[in-house]
């Protein structure tokens, strides 16, 4: 027997027969959970070959840490720490823009009373004291013509300067569905029997976000507003389109349109439109000719806009927020 040669080897671990020599044993280590068939080939001292080699199989059961549920624990516990992470960073992104919005409407509030306080209280007064001059005997006929004309063209600008300071003190849009909002808008500037409106809307309006809407309304009556004040128009078309995808708002008239240099960003309304809809990460789209009309047109994602569906499952440990 010590003449004897061996070899052997186990399927999944080796690819070629494993040279033993006289030794009678095999050693594996750090095999992995699984099926195994062991096999045993001899020689004798003429050094010929079994015809079939000896076997035998077993099998290694998994430790807990190796089985496929508790790797699908790991995924689950990993997939749930990350969601909560998203959840606890939206929460402080959101506490933070609330803080930036209450931030942003005390600095209003604050330039409001301001203007009011300084420029426009100012410009009443000089108005009464020009109104004083121009009824006075001394003051002669053309000099009192001059400045009732005048005075007439401050307090127009007083008018527009108090609308201003509104404006800035109150949130002109106030959660109210955007239609009726600048349907109110045209009905304020326009008046009775004049220039009228038609306004339209695709799609069902979904719950929209309202800081965002409040920057779409106020895109839509500074469109409203220069087809009254500047363009001339006779009749003004409103649309409102309510997308899967993204919102669209379209502002026509057949008013006189806009020079080329206010149409390319000239006009402060237009600059301020523009600056609304960059904010919104919208797309504002001018066509204008002169004596052809002006048409706006206003494209928002919805997800800059609508409201996303909050999901009916929760983390156990979830609490609904109530702002």
């Amino acid at each position: 027997p010590e003449r004897n040669r061996y070899r052997y080897r186990l399927s999944g671990v080796d690819d070629a027969w494993q040279e033993a020599g006289a030794s009678t044993r095999a050693y594996y280590t750090n095999l992995a959970p699984g099926h195994y068939r062991f096999e045993v080939e001899a020689a004798n001292e003429d050094g010929i070959w079994s015809s079939t080699p000896a076997s035998r199989s077993f099998h290694i059961a998994p430790t807990f840490l190796q089985t496929a549920w508790f790797k699908l624990l790991c995924v689950c516990m990993v997939m749930a720490a990350l969601a909560l992470a998203v959840r606890v960073r939206s929460r402080q992104l959101a506490a933070l823009f609330r803080a930036r919005l209450q931030e942003r409407n005390g600095e209003r509030e604050r330039i409001a009373r301001d203007l009011h306080d300084t420029l426009l209280q100012g410009s009443q007064g000089l108005i009464l004291r020009l109104h004083a001059i121009s009824q006075s005997a001394q003051t002669p006929e053309p000099v009192r013509t001059q400045l009732e004309s005048a005075m007439l063209l401050a307090e127009r600008n007083l008018a527009e300067g108090r609308e201003r300071v509104n404006a800035l003190r109150d949130a002109p849009f106030a959660g109210r569905d955007l239609a009726s909002a600048l349907a109110d808008v045209h009905a304020e500037y326009a008046g009775q029997g004049t220039n009228p409106l038609r306004l339209t809307m695709e799609g069902t309006p979904p719950p929209l976000q309202a800081e965002a809407a409040e920057e779409v309304f106020l895109i839509g009556r500074e469109a409203i507003r220069n087809a009254l004040r500047h363009a001339q128009a006779s009749a003004i078309e409103v649309e409102l389109s309510y997308g899967t995808r993204c919102f669209l708002l379209h502002v026509r008239d057949d008013g006189v349109g806009i020079a080329n240099d206010n149409a390319g960003g000239g006009h402060w309304g237009m600059q301020g439109m523009r600056e609304r809809a960059q904010r919104l990460g919208a797309e504002l789209q001018l066509w204008t000719r002169p004596g052809l009309g002006t048409e706006v047109a206003l494209s928002v994602p919805a997800r800059r806009l609508y409201h996303r569906h909050p999901s009916r499952w929760r983390w156990p440990w979830s609490r609904t927020s109530h702002d």
